[in-house]
Formats: structure tokens, C-alpha cells, sequence
């Protein structure tokens, strides 16, 4: 299993794209503009000797912390490969002071908090009606 650092290609298109989930806030566009201008960083995983996922993942300032955010994610990996991508951006990320990220799939907010991961928030969402 190992974890590199790469620039964005016509692949990460597609995954970023879908991680983004149809979120008219997202935009592929600016992910892209801030990878290239490094505002952001952009991780792919692989495993078995093939490319299993990518992250996504910028850096803020939370009440004077710095926090890595992990922006959006794509995988085809099995549990115990996705398990393990997610400890090798674990340790990427020691660096920073903390670590968050936004799930609202059971299953990986289960293995997110395997990991050490707590919930910090609720997100509320009025739907209208269109």
C-alpha cells in the first residue's frame, strides 16, 4: 500500500467528480485550479500494484490550529485497502494540528471513527421543494 503525491489528470476528473456527489456548491474546476496552484494537494493510493483512489485535501486555520480538510475522496478498494489508504493520509497529515472531513455514508463514518475520528457537527438541510 502506498500513498504519493501527484498532479491532477484527466482521471481524477471523473473520481472528483463523483465524490463531489452533485453538490451545486463543488465546483471541478476551482479543485483543479487549486491543485495546480497548490492551494490544495492531491494524494492517489495504490495497492497491489494498482491505483485504488484518490483525496483531495486544502489546509485552514481554525481557532489558531492548523487543519488539514479533506475535501473529497474516490475509491475502488476493498474494506481492508480503503482501511489502510485512510491510515497512510493518517500519517501524511501528522503534521497538522488536526484533521476533518464531511461523511454522511454510515459505513465510513463507522470506519472513520475506527480510526479516531469524533463527530464535531450536525448539518441541517431544508430541501425546497424543486
Amino acid at each position: 500500500m502506498s500513498i504519493h503525491r501527484v498532479a491532477w489528470a484527466a482521471v481524477h476528473d471523473d473520481e472528483i467528480k463523483s465524490a463531489m456527489h452533485g453538490d451545486p456548491l463543488a465546483s471541478l474546476d476551482e479543485f483543479r485550479h487549486w491543485v495546480e496552484s497548490r492551494a490544495a494537494v492531491l494524494f492517489d493510493f495504490h495497492a497491489a500494484g494498482r491505483r485504488i483512489g484518490c483525496a483531495l485535501v486544502s489546509a485552514e486555520q481554525s481557532n489558531g490550529h492548523n487543519q488539514a480538510v479533506i475535501i473529497a475522496g474516490c475509491s475502488r478498494a476493498t474494506l481492508p485497502e480503503l482501511r489502510g489508504a485512510m491510515r497512510l493520509l493518517i500519517e501524511q497529515l501528522k503534521g497538522f494540528d488536526s484533521i476533518r472531513t464531511h461523511v454522511s455514508r454510515p459505513g465510513l463514518v463507522r470506519l472513520w471513527g475506527g480510526l479516531g475520528f469524533q463527530q464535531t457537527e450536525v448539518v441541517m438541510r431544508r430541501e425546497h421543494g424543486q
